[in-house]
């Protein structure tokens, strides 16, 4: 399998959008060295405080 198609972890951030809504950012580092971002936009509650 390529190294580039391997992920070797993620992490995810949650983001404030500009409506008002929250969305998460995934960001995913690959065994190859590269990372890659990707933007969930399905709407999520606020966190709770």
């Amino acid at each position: 399998m390529p190294l580039s198609k391997i992920v070797v972890c993620f992490d995810v951030e949650r983001v404030h959008g500009r409506s008002g809504a929250y969305t998460s950012k995934k960001n995913y580092l690959y065994a190859n060295g590269h990372v890659r971002n990707y933007r969930d936009t399905a709407p999520r509650p606020g966190p709770k405080n």
